[in-house]
């Protein structure tokens, strides 16, 4: 019997959450799901989570701007080059902005969060070193239809994730069809996943998503993009929320769920 199509994308994720972790690769711990976070770039629809509990347990702030985070990444490095403490000039140069506005504005934010520190005259010390909250990330984009969108913007949210995923309603997208003929070599080109969800719960993997996520140009942007993502989870979850700012999710209140192993 040929399976109905899904009206609304919100009703996928219903339906996509029981079945989730065939999505995770590995064997992993317990996740936390989350609804429409902002990445770096794009939103994704789903975003699975596995933190890392020691620095769950330490941290009792997140860093959800994208400058601090790359200039926590930044210092982290030079600090491993350089020794402990870094001048706010040399700083600034590596990341491409003013000196004056580094040390008034980002490093004060870090500074009030307990990351960073002023040393000797014009120069910085780590408070201590900077670990990303999780261990594992996912991203996922659903869509009725549309592959090609659904790629596009699953490329750009995907950067410094795991795996990175484009679940298609099962009704519609034909994985043996002419489209996904066309579709799957591109998918793999680009490092992205491409599956599909039926009303019933069928969920087929028609290309794996690889390991190490989608295709960036820069390995410095990919971590920071991975941080930032890691950062406004966690911010969430210290708050006890499982969607980022636009509410309610997909035009609905999705509940908060953890996985078991």
């Amino acid at each position: 019997m040929t399976s109905a199509p899904f009206s609304l994308e919100a009703d996928m994720a219903a339906v996509l959450l029981p079945k989730i972790r065939r999505l995770l690769g590995r064997r992993v711990g317990s996740v936390d799901v989350f609804y429409e976070v902002p990445a770096v770039r794009s939103i994704p629809d789903i975003v699975v989570a596995e933190f890392d509990e020691d620095e769950w347990g330490r941290r009792q702030a997140a860093i959800v701007e994208q400058p601090d985070v790359m200039t926590l990444l930044a210092f982290q490095e030079m600090t491993e080059r350089l020794g402990d403490e870094v001048s706010a000039r040399a700083l600034a140069t590596a990341l491409g902005v003013s000196p004056g506005h580094l040390a008034g504005s980002t490093l004060l934010r870090l500074t009030e969060k307990g990351f960073t520190k002023p040393a000797s005259r014009g120069r910085w010390r780590l408070v201590t070193p900077y670990r990303i909250p999780v261990k594992t990330l996912v991203t996922i984009e659903l869509k009725l239809r549309d592959w090609s969108g659904a790629l596009r913007q699953a490329s750009m949210h995907g950067q410094g994730a795991d795996l990175s995923w484009v679940v298609l309603d099962g009704a519609r997208f034909d994985t043996a069809g002419s489209a996904a003929e066309t579709a799957l070599p591109v998918f793999a080109e680009k490092r992205v996943g491409l599956s599909t969800l039926t009303r019933e719960g069928v969920l087929k993997v028609a290309s794996r998503a690889p390991s190490g996520g989608p295709y960036s140009y820069s390995p410095f942007m990919a971590s920071a993009a991975r941080a930032l993502l890691a950062e406004r989870l966690l911010e969430l979850r210290l708050e006890g929320r499982n969607s980022g700012p636009e509410w309610p999710v997909f035009g609905r209140a999705l509940q908060p769920s953890s996985a078991p192993n």
